[in-house]
């Protein structure tokens, strides 16, 4: 009983450090320059997977690819895009 009451605390603990990572990543956008997908997903409030899965089904537009492992998207269309909804995100 008490390993379940461990697991329980360190899920706890992890989901709380992902919302501090993703409020910190919220509270640090800025429109101007580029954000990266981490940045992107918390500013839109959805994981990472679920915005590469609207990059492949064309609601949001591809990213630029700055290396093989890098890729941002603009500051100002990860603005629209939150304002405007996904339907609308390839567009801009």
């Amino acid at each position: 009983m008490i390993e379940v009451e461990q697991k329980a605390k360190l899920k706890a603990k992890r989901t709380a450090e992902r919302l501090a990572k993703r409020k910190a990543l919220v509270d640090s956008f800025s429109p101007n320059g580029n954000v990266s997908a981490d940045m992107m997903a918390a500013v839109l409030g959805i994981g990472v997977s679920t915005l590469w899965a609207h990059v492949k089904a064309g609601k949001i537009r591809k990213p630029l690819k700055l290396s093989a492992r890098t890729s941002v998207w603009s500051g100002k269309y990860a603005e629209y895009v939150r304002d405007n909804g996904f339907d609308q995100g390839g567009q801009l």
